[in-house]
């Protein structure tokens, strides 16, 4: 009975230490997991913390274009409805250039008309003397309108040749807009583009890494 109760004793003390070395292992096999389960949420969430910051940053530079293109197409159009006025102004001075062509024409037929009586009242100088000098006194004014009109005239159409250097420079301007205007669209797409990617390549990333 001693025999049998030590060999049971001996028994059950190797059970038992076989059962307290198998805990431990496992015990240290779950720890081990658990730390590299835990390394790998950190290592995740700092991903994720930087591409929500390179995602506010993208946002930021979006909303700083599309700001920008609003003020483009704000000056465009100030610079449309500029055009549009000198043009108007434009047609005016081309109409009143017009009106002082029909006058100055309409000056010189008289002019040719008042010679054409100087040469016929030639062979009445003696007694016609008053009206002659009458008659030269109205040419003189009437070559002084001339002169005044050809000075105007002269004018007009340097007023006529600025406004046409500011409407082509107003033309250049407006296709440098339309050109920036263009650039900053072709740039918002190409923003969209990255950020839809970034967003579709984290997505992919976070379903990937997800633990199973």
């Amino acid at each position: 009975m001693t025999f049998i109760g030590r060999t049971i004793n001996f028994t059950f003390v190797f059970l038992v230490a076989l059962a307290v070395v198998g805990t431990a292992g496992a015990t240290m096999y779950y720890q081990e997991s658990v730390d590299e389960l835990v390394e790998r949420n950190e290592r995740l969430e700092a991903e994720n913390e930087a591409l929500r910051d390179n995602l506010a940053a993208r946002e930021g530079e979006l909303a700083g274009v599309s700001g920008q293109l609003s003020e483009l197409n704000q000056s465009l159009e100030t610079r449309q409805s500029d055009l549009q006025q000198v043009g108007d102004e434009l047609r005016q001075t081309e109409g009143n250039l017009e009106e002082t062509r029909e006058s100055l024409q309409a000056a010189q037929s008289e002019i040719v008309r008042l010679r054409a009586q100087v040469a016929a009242l030639e062979s009445r100088v003696d007694d016609l003397e008053q009206q002659r000098l009458e008659l030269e006194r109205e040419n003189s004014d009437l070559e002084n309108v001339n002169d005044a009109l050809t000075d105007r005239n002269d004018e007009l159409e340097d007023q006529n040749a600025q406004l046409e250097g500011e409407v082509s420079q107003l033309d250049g301007e407006v296709q440098s807009l339309e050109q920036q205007n263009d650039d900053l669209q072709d740039r918002i797409r190409q923003l969209e583009d990255a950020l839809a990617a970034e967003r579709s390549n984290s997505a992919s990333s976070r379903l990937a890494e997800v633990p199973l």
